[in-house]
């Protein structure tokens, strides 16, 4: 690494540091921690690639014509590993171009859910670090400054991804042809490791149909077949030795250091995290609480009740309580998390002016926070599975849900706990909402700061209010009664497009017979219906048999035999007639 970059802290007192993300409000909250920290100074931050390359390409030309005088030089450049430069390039993403043109800059990447095949290729151009967004500050601190001084780093979740450097056996004598056979190989493997990642995040993003999933799919076999080949035909490693007279353009890298593996938590909560960009519109075909609010504030809120979740699993980890205690304290630790929401969304000093006469001043939170027990009525007991998984999650049961056991850290097991924390953390977010709703409905400042703008007339308002009202009553008379019955549950989950409705098994023997009044009706009703609607089909299926048979075979035919009969008689009237003509003639 040339001197600028690896010199210590105490010659240079701060690195300087680019910071790439697409995501404005993370990137404007990273740069404000990196802000408060003595040893760290963001020079430069971009949300697309094409400026982030061009300017860091001027500070690099800078910098080795002028020194550190003309301008400060660049320690590590922070970036997401999907930003790009442009789709049409030959290397789509920014780190590859970074890497190609300025191999002695340290990159860091920061991502969320990012596809182990473009984390491999990353890896094998020399990447020096990766690690999720969510990690903790110290880490990310201590990581920041291990890169810039010329270490590396990768997560030991992915040290199995195969993203070691592979081995070769000797290189044979250096020579023009083998060196022009190592350039031939090296930038056919570059060229098909990208195009196996575009097509790895094409098939992992978007809804393709089965056509386009099958091209692609097709295209990765193509593609790794020819890769066996080229590395089996041709050198996959410089054909010299580092000490020949020919340089190796990049400096060995060091070897990797290993950061903690992020917890299942951890990778839960990013993964619903990076769900919420939608917008959330609603597509489960009944009205939500959250649907009032303006698209920007129904993220926030769903980010807010996230982190809550975060914290309060971090509390019960520290507390470390038995699945019996969880279950014991079930609506304690739900309306913590209504409660620690609510609070951090509305401001926990937030004030409201009624417009009275005079006006009244009343604290906001507080105010919402007297309708617990209508909260926990209406939303909060009704969540299914916050125990299995909560106990999941810090006692690392197995989940056994939809007729079925899950060890920990299978996918399976991952993809529900997913469904079950995203309707969590929704349900919360109606939560705390539904107070809002029932107390400052009307209130002016409420509409303008929170409401989307088709919610803002008193017309909307009502009939919105009114579809809520209606859909609670249906679900407690008709609804909640049926899933009962059918041994289901249903969820709201983040889906791709929004917010979606999933349903999966659950045994509720014990509710079925707790059920009273017009949900037990419903409940009979259902298996009468189930009872009679066979015979019942049966039999209506005979008499319409019989009644095609009496109307095609007896009247039909009766029918039949009547007008040939009147045919008949008009013939004979016919010639009876003509008869006494032919015979005058």
């Amino acid at each position: 690494m040339p001197p600028e970059h690896s010199r210590s802290l105490a010659e240079r007192e701060l690195l300087h540091l680019v910071l790439v993300d697409p995501d404005p409000i993370f990137r404007s909250g990273l740069r404000l921690w990196i802000e408060r920290s003595a040893d760290l100074r963001v020079v430069a931050e971009f949300g697309d690639g094409r400026a982030a390359l061009a300017v860091v390409r001027k500070g690099m030309d800078l910098e080795k014509t002028a020194g550190t005088a003309a301008k400060p030089p660049l320690d590590l450049v922070i970036l997401d590993p999907e930003v790009q430069v442009s789709p049409d390039s030959e290397s789509a993403f920014l780190f590859q171009q970074l890497k190609w043109q300025f191999p002695s800059l340290p990159l860091l990447l920061l991502g969320r859910s990012v596809d182990p095949a473009l984390l491999s290729l990353a890896y094998q151009m020399g990447v020096e670090g990766y690690c999720p967004k969510g990690t903790d500050i110290e880490t990310l601190h201590r990581l920041i400054q291990q890169l810039a001084k010329g270490g590396r780093s990768w997560p030991a979740t992915l040290m199995g991804l195969n993203l070691s450097n592979r081995s070769t056996p000797s290189s044979p004598a250096p020579g023009l042809i083998s060196r022009w056979r190592y350039q031939l190989a090296s930038s056919g493997l570059r060229e098909m490791e990208m195009a196996l990642a575009a097509a790895q995040i094409q098939l992992n993003r978007g809804r393709l149909s089965w056509l386009e999933r099958k091209i692609l799919e097709g295209q990765q076999r193509e593609i790794r077949c020819a890769r066996w080949l080229v590395l089996h035909l041709l050198p996959a490693s410089p054909p010299f030795e580092s000490s020949s007279d020919l340089p190796i353009n990049r400096p060995p890298v060091p070897p990797a250091a290993v950061l903690p593996a992020p917890t299942l938590q951890t990778l839960l909560i990013e993964s619903t995290l990076a769900k919420i960009s939608t917008g959330l519109p609603n597509l489960t075909g009944a009205p939500l609480e959250i649907e009032i609010l303006h698209p920007e504030k129904r993220q926030e809120l769903v980010a807010i009740v996230l982190h809550q979740l975060e914290q309060l699993l971090a509390s019960l980890q520290a507390a470390q309580l038995t699945h019996t205690q969880l279950a014991e304290r079930r609506s304690q630790i739900l309306e913590d998390l209504w409660q620690n929401s609510t609070t951090d969304f509305f401001g926990k000093y937030k004030i409201l002016d009624l417009p009275t006469h005079p006006p009244v001043e009343i604290p906001l939170v507080s105010t919402l926070l007297q309708d617990r027990p209508i909260v926990a009525t209406a939303i909060l007991v009704k969540i299914p599975l916050v125990v299995e998984l909560l106990s999941h999650l810090l006692l690392k049961t197995p989940l056994a849900v939809d007729n079925a056991v899950y060890a920990v850290g299978s996918p399976d097991a991952v993809r529900r706990c997913e469904m079950l924390c995203h309707n969590l953390v929704l349900q919360v977010a109606n939560a705390v909402i539904q107070p809002l709703l029932n107390r400052f409905a009307q209130i002016e400042a409420i509409k303008q700061s929170f409401y989307q703008q088709q919610m803002l007339s008193t017309r909307e308002l009502e009939r919105f209010r009114n579809a809520l009202s209606w859909k609670y009553r249906y679900q407690s008379w008709f609804s909640e009664p049926q899933e009962v019955f059918e041994s289901r549950v249903s969820l709201i989950v983040l889906g791709d497009q929004g917010l979606e409705k999933r349903s999966i098994y659950l045994p509720r023997n014990q509710e079925l017979q707790q059920l009273q009044g017009i949900p037990f009706l419903v409940t009979i009703a259902l298996e009468f219906r189930d009872a009679v609607a066979p015979p019942l089909r049966t039999s209506v299926a005979f008499l319409g048999r019989g009644l095609i048979y009496l109307l095609t075979q007896v009247i039909g035919r009766g029918l039949g035999l009547i007008g040939r009969g009147i045919l008949q008689g008009l013939g004979h009237s016919w010639q009876d007639l003509q008869a006494p003509r032919r015979s005058r003639n």
